[in-house]
């Protein structure tokens, strides 16, 4: 069930809604251990799976992580174009981050605004870890240019996350617009110095109630890592975790209303 907000009166502002959806897609896996267990014809089913319920939530923007391009392990195929023809997006953007030992991998948004100005990051990272990174691009609502960014940050330290989130709020003060930061972020925000309290803080972002897990998002450790941050002028009107079993994370939805002029 959606979790609504309480008593919040729109009938004074002109405002328009746009719904976000993020989900960490797991190279296509759905809940198997590894990629390399599933066969190819299994890999398109699971992401027509996911298709399936992008078309029933049809949310505005959608924004996906650990997206495959051309890997060996999961069928040689383009999933962001395959996802983006299934569902009916016809605005995509990709951004490569892992690109070696015949796999190729990254984050990417679905839009049903156009995409301009769009930037694929690489982020800081160790070494022999597999490099993640964001994509950002601008969608216009009305008069207001919001840019609208998938990211994936680190699992393995919060020190390095750190320094991921600092190329993070560096770039996107660098674009100069209202931003909306998605995806998954490996933490929560109950730790003091955790990440998404940082970002939230240096780009004056909120998401919805984020001192409650809402049951997590991960699966196997029952923890909020997925997260939709947006301005505080832009008001949640529902947030939810879906029940369908596409990843070993879960997908998040988002009702937002967000303020615009009358044309």
């Amino acid at each position: 069930m959606p979790i609504t907000t309480d008593n919040i009166d729109f009938e004074s502002t002109l405002t328009k809604k746009l719904t976000l959806f993020s989900l960490n897609i797991a190279h296509g896996r759905c809940n198997s251990v590894h990629q390399l267990l599933q066969s190819s014809n299994q890999i398109h089913f699971n992401l027509d799976q996911i298709a399936e319920v992008l078309i029933r939530e049809s949310p505005d923007i959608v924004a996906l992580q650990e997206v495959d391009y051309n890997s060996f392990w999961n069928g040689r195929f383009d999933h962001i174009t395959y996802l983006a023809e299934k569902a009916g997006y016809q605005y995509y953007f990709s951004g490569n981050h892992t690109n070696r030992l015949q796999l190729s991998y990254g984050t990417a948004l679905l839009s049903k605004y156009p995409l301009t100005n769009q930037v694929s990051l690489n982020l800081v990272n160790y070494r022999l870890l597999p490099a993640k990174g964001l994509v950002s691009a601008t969608i216009l609502v009305n008069d207001l240019e919001i840019d609208v960014t998938s990211l994936h940050l680190d699992f393995t330290s919060n020190l390095l996350r750190k320094k991921q989130i600092e190329q993070l709020t560096e770039h996107q003060q660098s674009r100069k617009r209202t931003c909306i930061i998605m995806g998954d972020f490996n933490a929560d925000y109950q730790s003091s110095n955790s990440v998404i309290r940082k970002i939230s803080e240096i780009l004056k972002l909120t998401s919805f109630k984020p001192e409650n897990s809402f049951g997590g998002t991960f699966r196997f450790t029952k923890k909020r890592l997925d997260w939709i941050l947006v301005p505080e002028e832009i008001q949640f009107l529902s947030y939810r975790h879906l029940d369908d079993i596409l990843s070993d994370h879960m997908a998040i939805v988002a009702d937002l209303s967000i303020k615009v002029k009358d044309n």
